[in-house]
């Protein structure tokens, strides 16, 4: 499985929700407090931040640990993004470590990440799922992990890609229709997922066979994260009394407008 963190609000360095938190991505990728499966998530990492308004998001993958890449203690403290996403990876089949396999997976303005995973996924479920995804998302698959192709499903089914609504939509309908070639194939799966475009960040939390789906944590309005919305697998300090457990098999999103951020959990 997959440790996962997303920032919108004011410009922060990169580093902030990498290495400097208290539990941070780069501890949570090796002391998980949450994790259903797995102990470590050592199999590379991934980090995607959006430059400007209307810019494409630009993004840094690295096969390595997130412990041991020497490059990230200059990027993380150089580099400022007010929307920032970022996955470590545990690969649900070991030793399976590729770039284009490796989170968060970009297209346009949209950023994607999801963690869990789609049991006997090359066997059962590659071509079930891909078979629904449109010929342009398709073209532009790169790697064979259930993640990319869980991308380009959401990609397929979201009719509007620009408002936190359309997002929701898009991610309950993914969850919706890969649960449903899940079930007809008798694989259990895990999906939780989040998204960006730039001015919302947008999840959701999906379980199919199995008891619960992997963990999401919203805070806001706090002093940890002044004036932002910090969406992660787990909080990234030692206080969960400022994190709230995302409920699951709802979809999710926040906004920020400059100086507040705004929840939508219908």
């Amino acid at each position: 499985m997959c440790r996962m963190a997303a920032y919108l609000g004011p410009p922060i360095p990169l580093a902030r929700i990498l290495r400097q938190a208290p539990h941070g991505l780069q501890r949570q990728s090796y002391a998980p407090r949450h994790m259903l499966t797995g102990k470590v998530n050592a199999d590379g990492f991934g980090v995607a931040w959006y430059p400007g308004a209307g810019v494409p998001p630009a993004r840094y993958r690295s096969l390595l640990p997130i412990w041991a890449d020497p490059n990230l203690d200059d990027l993380g403290r150089v580099i400022r993004s007010g929307v920032v996403l970022a996955a470590v990876r545990g690969a649900t089949v070991p030793g399976t470590t590729a770039y284009a396999d490796t989170q968060p997976f970009l297209s346009g303005s949209l950023t994607f990440m999801h963690n869990g995973f789609i049991e006997d996924f090359h066997r059962r479920l590659m071509r079930r799922i891909r078979a629904q995804v449109s010929d342009a998302a398709y073209a532009d698959l790169r790697g064979s992990s259930d993640s990319e192709t869980l991308f380009a499903l959401f990609r397929t089914l979201t009719r509007d890609a620009t408002s936190p609504e359309g997002l929701m939509e898009g991610l309950e309908r993914t969850c919706e229709t890969a649960g449903r070639l899940c079930r007809e194939a008798g694989s259990a799966a895990l999906l939780t997922l989040l998204v960006g475009n730039g001015n919302a960040l947008a999840g959701i939390r999906a379980a199919v066979g199995r008891p619960e789906a992997p963990s999401l944590f919203l805070c806001h309005a706090s002093d940890l994260f002044p004036g932002a919305a910090v969406v992660a697998s787990e909080p990234l300090d030692d206080s969960e009394s400022r994190w709230q457990a995302l409920p699951e098999g709802r979809p999710f999103a926040v906004t920020w407008d400059g100086g507040r951020c705004e929840v939508y959990l219908p």
